[in-house]
């Protein structure tokens, strides 16, 4: 089974993306829970799954990241 952040097609009206996780459990398996977490995907670091320091309140979003990361594994 694989997890991993995934971001909801549809932008918000304000252009921000809901950051969601996927389970997946092979193709045409697959499940998104949503975080809560709304962000502009354009500051989004995919290789380490954080937000970048040009996002305003990137700190305190990446905590809450940080405790979905931790749920995850």
């Amino acid at each position: 089974m694989e997890v991993s952040f995934i971001f909801q097609s549809r932008k918000l009206q304000d252009g921000r993306s809901n950051l969601q996780v996927q389970l997946s459990a092979g193709r045409g398996n697959q499940k998104q829970i949503s975080t809560g977490v709304k962000l502009y995907k354009d500051h989004w670091d995919k290789k380490h799954s954080r937000l970048k320091a040009s996002h305003d309140q990137f700190e305190a979003l990446n905590l809450q990241i940080s405790e979905w990361e931790e749920r995850m594994y």
